[in-house]
């Protein structure tokens, strides 16, 4: 049951990356929804290795929390202050 929602939730994580062009900004933006998503079906089936998959997604969020300051910093930096609002 795990495998089935983390293979469905990296399709969709795959045609989100087709779908925003290929900006890593927005990219970033529909991860997290759908890791957040993940994680609540996690919780709301009562999977045994729901903390691993808990601690898992956390971790994730720093990551993308991370690349995303640094995606913001860097068109700052160019001159660009217009940072992308996803979808």
């Amino acid at each position: 049951m795990l495998f089935v929602i983390l293979l469905l939730g990296g399709g969709l994580m795959l045609i989100s990356l087709v779908i925003c062009s290929h900006y890593l900004f927005n990219y970033l933006i529909v991860l997290e929804s759908y890791n957040v998503l993940l994680l609540l079906i996690c919780l709301l089936v009562n999977v045994q290795d729901c903390q691993v998959v808990f601690i898992s997604m956390m971790a994730s969020f720093v990551l993308e929390a991370s690349i995303m300051l640094i995606v913001v910093g860097i068109s700052i930096c160019h001159g660009s202050l217009r940072v992308s609002g996803g979808l």
